[in-house]
């Protein structure tokens, strides 16, 4: 599976609420920068553990990806290792470039890890302002026709989101003394134990 660029989809992990719609629109937005690329198409990467197969599936059946251009791994329980793992799949396909589609407030952090291993990433925000850096092909635009929707009902609440940020400060903070990411990893095990092996 060799491409020049990669299309990240980093993990979100909604806890115990049956949809998760920060995912959802990750995913959505992941697929229509895929569809948005030119040929070569790059190959879209997904390596957090929660939730692997729901993403694999969505891209493969409703977002319309190539099962040869996805790659869908069980890795990671936090960004930080989720961030290296990503790496070592771009050396694997020879991937130079890569995209990372998160949210806004996780954006920061995911900027961080990314200049430590892979200073020419870009992450793009899973908002509505990102639609306006691409064009989708016209066979495509029935399928994506709600993606500005999707990204829009995603945001989190107010105190989700404040929430969302403190953590994320905390976390940037954390790292800036752990730059091995040991406390970030055991909080991560703390707080999203890893599901059982099988995908």
């Amino acid at each position: 599976m060799q491409a020049s660029t990669a299309i990240a989809i980093l993990g979100k992990s909604q806890g115990t609420k049956a949809h998760n719609r920060q995912l959802a629109a990750r995913i959505a937005l992941g697929a229509a920068l895929w569809h948005a690329a030119a040929d070569p198409k790059p190959l879209l990467l997904y390596v957090a553990e929660h939730d692997a197969l729901a993403v694999r599936t969505a891209l493969l059946g409703r977002w319309g990806i190539p099962e040869d251009r996805l790659l869908t791994r069980r890795i990671s329980n936090c960004t930080f290792v989720e961030v290296r793992a990503l790496r070592a799949l771009c050396v694997e396909a020879g991937a130079a470039r890569l995209l990372a589609v998160t949210h806004p407030y996780h954006a920061a952090r995911t900027r961080t890890y990314l200049r430590e291993i892979l200073p020419d990433a870009t992450v793009v925000p899973a908002h509505e302002s990102a639609l306006a850096g691409f064009v989708l092909p016209a066979s495509e635009a029935a399928r994506f026709a709600d993606l500005a929707k999707l990204l829009r009902l995603s945001r989190p609440e107010p105190l989700d989101e404040l929430r969302e940020r403190i953590v994320e400060a905390a976390l940037r903070a954390v790292h800036a003394l752990d730059r091995g990411g040991t406390v970030e990893r055991a909080l991560a095990n703390l707080v999203r134990p890893r599901p059982p092996r099988g995908f």
